[in-house]
């Protein structure tokens, strides 16, 4: 799950305020988490045992609530075969349980009455009309930083919460400038026009892991999910 960069002492808040930019400076729109889970009882108690599945990494009672006829992303034939494949093939390279994790903490939209979408960010709350979903993302977070240069020590141009911004070169990553071996950047433009660099971890796509869920005989189970386009 990602995390909010840690909150400082309020003495701290006062002293750095006026050398960091004001939160949401420049960002092209915001786009909060959002959750309409609470909106049947039966689908909280679903999500809660699924997410304790997940963390537990429990595959059979993951498959147990896959739909016999789950619709699997773009190339993949209809059916538990291939979502076994998909989902647990891969070894540690593959993190669609962690992904699932994250979206279902994040909540989802209830598209109607029988079916969930999870993570809200790519069904709940689109991105803005007219804005290309390969080239943009949410900066998934709280007090996240722009940087001016790829490095964790750069200085700051921007302070974001939950922000869309533009991938003016895609998604391609910049080592840190700083020796941070585990920090990947991507450079990022702002509603300003200003450019900077926000650190991978925390930009989502809304074309990255998409799932759904469906009531079915009163009993929820995974429907779809989907990758890309």
């Amino acid at each position: 799950m990602v995390r909010s960069p840690r909150a400082v002492s309020p003495l701290l808040a006062v002293l750095t305020l006026g050398l960091c930019p004001p939160s949401g400076a420049g960002q092209i729109a915001s786009l909060p988490p959002a959750d309409e889970a609470a909106h049947d009882s039966s689908l909280l108690r679903f999500r809660a045992g699924l997410l304790g599945a997940l963390q537990q990494r429990d595959t059979a009672l993951i498959v147990s609530i896959v739909a016999p006829n789950v619709a699997n992303g773009f190339g993949g034939d209809v059916g538990l075969k291939d979502f076994r494949y998909f989902w647990f093939g891969g070894g540690k390279r593959n993190r669609k349980i962690e992904q699932l994790v994250e979206a279902l903490q994040l909540g989802g939209a209830l598209v109607d009455d029988s079916t969930y979408a999870v993570p809200y960010y790519a069904y709940g709350r689109r991105f803005p009309s007219g804005l290309d979903a390969h080239g943009h993302a949410l900066v998934l977070g709280e007090g996240v930083r722009v940087r001016q240069s790829p490095g964790s020590q750069r200085p700051v141009v921007a302070i974001l919460a939950y922000a869309v911004v533009s991938l003016p070169k895609g998604w391609t990553g910049h080592p840190d400038q700083d020796g941070s071996s585990d920090v990947v950047w991507l450079q990022v433009g702002l509603g300003d026009g200003k450019v900077g660099y926000v650190a991978q971890r925390y930009l989502r796509s809304p074309l990255g892991l998409r799932v759904t869920f469906g009531k079915r005989s009163g009993h929820w189970v995974l429907t779809s999910w989907a990758e890309g386009d």
